[in-house]
């Protein structure tokens, strides 16, 4: 039986720029870096469907939330392409929960991160999109009251019973 769910991966060009943007910008913390030269991963080739793969990983860690970043030498990836619509198939964006999203939208503008708008106001929560450096789409979400869809995320309300 499915337990629980444990990852995110992302490929990208510039690993450090990911990393750096996840750590520096979302509390991530730096795990474990792995990987295999190319042509000498013939599990990873068989487990990813690849032929003479090779990569550098690192792996990302905050609570518990853990983030795959992979940047491949080969196959090598794809020139990148204009940023993909949030409503096109696969993975549409990741999301975090936060506590002050006014504070966080500043905080990220500030860096130099790119939103689509200030934050809306919702009934139950408030919420934000920007990008990652590499085009991938991250929701702001904070939740102000119950009943919300995903109050069960809070930390709080994962320690009632019956949320374990």
């Amino acid at each position: 039986m499915i337990r629980s769910f444990h990852h995110v991966a992302l490929a990208t060009r510039d690993l450090d720029r990911l990393c750096d943007f996840y750590i520096a910008h979302f509390g991530f913390a730096a795990g474990p870096t792995f990987g295999w030269q190319v042509g000498q991963g013939p599990v990873a080739d068989l487990l990813m469907g690849l032929q003479g793969s090779g990569a550098e990983v690192r792996l990302l860690t905050r609570d518990d939330i853990c983030l795959e970043l992979f940047r491949f030498d080969a196959p090598l990836p794809s020139p990148p392409v204009a940023e993909r619509g949030l409503h096109e198939t696969g993975v549409s964006h990741l999301c975090f929960v936060t506590d002050d999203i006014a504070a966080d939208h500043a905080r990220l503008t500030a860096a130099g991160c790119r939103f689509y708008s200030e934050p809306q106001d919702r009934i139950h929560h408030r919420i934000a999109y920007l990008r990652d450096p590499d085009g991938n789409a991250i929701e702001l979400l904070e939740i102000l009251s119950d009943p919300h869809p995903f109050g069960w995320v809070r930390p709080e309300k994962r320690r009632e019973p019956g949320w374990e």
